[in-house]
């Protein structure tokens, strides 16, 4: 069969044209908009970076605050060794708010620099779904030609197939590239959200930070009128903190007497078996400096005189977290009411397991009743408020069918305030059994 060259070498012009359109394509999706985003991105990246070593080195000088209170937590707390230990405790959580808002501007930092790749990805993605399609169309073109049309467009029947071949591969690699792609946009677009979530949660810590710091210069500020006081007499100081662990005493008491009067007990099948994987600890760092009623036939219970939770030494400012999940069912204050020593700044909490968990002698308080918490989210700092005589936080642990908020009655300064109160009696639960093994 004899061809004419001027035909052949126009329908080889016409290849090479159609070639090179779609490369031109695929050229232009790779090159010019993912230049500028990845300029974008990098110049973020190295913000990141900025960041990250900014809280690296905040994170050490908390760790040096944090050793210098934690020897001091176990060392006997004078009036000069109190304030001292307040002036050490503010500086680490001033450092500490400083690592948090660093933290945040890394979270937007992070968020920008995934929304700059997700769009481009997604403008990689539009296009190349345009290069597919172009390419079927291609391919259907060919497929609708008969066997004389293909050896009338091209030299013979085998350069026709071979430019088949050619488009049926491109078009398989065009979609293997797009799926990737979808793939990325799904795995940013989840980073995204994850980041986003990041973002609120550092959002609420500042917040709890602020109000930590807030607590720790109110209570600076009452040592200093407590300083006035005793006239910078040490043994004025102690006996006043004699008198603050008396006003103690004289609270359990009356709560006691107002606990024995309940008639209905709680419903044992509502409480939960006694694991050491039911709840976790409310501290970072354990240390057990009172313990739950007092032994009666191998079990501690809570009876006249005795403790109804667990106390942990800790310094003022440390963050105090949820035991389990649960919603806060209420918080509040004793120390508005004049000469009430009692729980001072306090949260309770209902869990879905049957139990609720009371913290007290709290500095700042980081949620609102309604509140949705998980296990080991902060809900607020430790303190020395309330009947305390030094910093440590107080756990209490219900059967959540015997406790609410309500008005606690009696004939002591505390008549009338707000407080977790058993309705039921035995609510009260040792809660060593249900924590982590020590």
């Amino acid at each position: 069969m004899f061809y004419n060259r001027e035909v052949i070498h126009k329908k080889s012009i016409w290849k090479y044209c159609a070639t090179l359109f779609v490369l031109g394509v695929l050229i232009f999706i790779d090159t010019s908009p993912a230049q500028i985003d990845a300029a974008d991105i990098n110049e973020l990246k190295e913000q990141i970076n900025q960041k990250s070593s900014q809280i690296q080195e905040l994170e050490g000088e908390i760790r040096k605050f944090q050793v210098e209170l934690d020897k001091t937590s176990v060392q006997a707390q004078g009036l000069q060794k109190t304030i001292s230990t307040l002036e050490t405790t503010n500086k680490k959580i001033s450092t500490d708010l400083k690592v948090t808002k660093t933290k945040i501007d890394t979270t937007n930092l992070t968020i920008e620099e995934l929304g700059l790749e997700i769009d481009r990805h997604e403008d990689l993605v539009v296009q190349n779904k345009q290069a597919v399609a172009i390419a079927i169309r291609e391919i259907q073109i060919r497929d609708d030609e008969s066997m004389i049309e293909m050896l009338l467009r091209t030299d013979n029947v085998s350069d026709a197939w071979d430019e088949l071949e050619q488009l049926i591969a491109f078009q398989n690699s065009l979609q293997n590239e797009t799926y990737e792609l979808l793939g990325n946009i799904q795995t940013l677009a989840a980073k995204k959200g994850e980041t986003e979530t990041q973002k609120e949660r550092l959002v609420r810590l500042n917040r709890e930070l602020e109000g930590q710091k807030q607590a720790v210069e109110t209570t600076k500020k009452e040592k200093d009128v407590l300083l006035s006081q005793t006239k910078n007499k040490e043994a004025e100081y102690q006996r006043l903190i004699a008198e603050k662990q008396a006003q103690k005493r004289e609270f359990e008491q009356a709560l006691f007497q107002y606990e024995s009067q309940l008639k209905e007990a709680v419903n044992p099948a509502l409480i939960p078996t006694e694991t050491h994987s039911e709840l976790v600890w409310p501290l970072d760092n354990i240390r057990i400096t009172q313990q739950f009623g007092q032994t009666v036939d191998a079990k501690r219970l809570y009876t006249s005189g005795t403790h109804n939770g667990v106390d942990f030494g800790t310094p003022t400012g440390s963050k105090v977290k949820s035991v389990a999940n649960g919603v806060v069912i209420g918080t509040g204050n004793t120390d508005l009411a004049r000469g009430c020593y009692s729980y001072g700044q306090w949260v309770l909490i209902k869990h879905t397991n049957g139990l609720s968990s009371l913290y007290a002698h709290l500095s700042g308080i980081g949620v609102q009743p309604g509140n949705q918490v998980g296990a080991g989210e902060t809900i607020g700092v430790s303190g020395n408020t309330g009947y305390s005589t030094g910093p440590h936080l107080h756990l209490t642990i219900f059967a959540s069918d015997g406790v609410e908020v309500g008005t606690y009655r009696s004939g002591t300064p505390c008549n009338g305030v707000s407080i977790p109160l058993p309705t039921k009696k035995n609510a009260y639960l040792d809660p060593l059994p249900f924590l982590p093994s020590l």
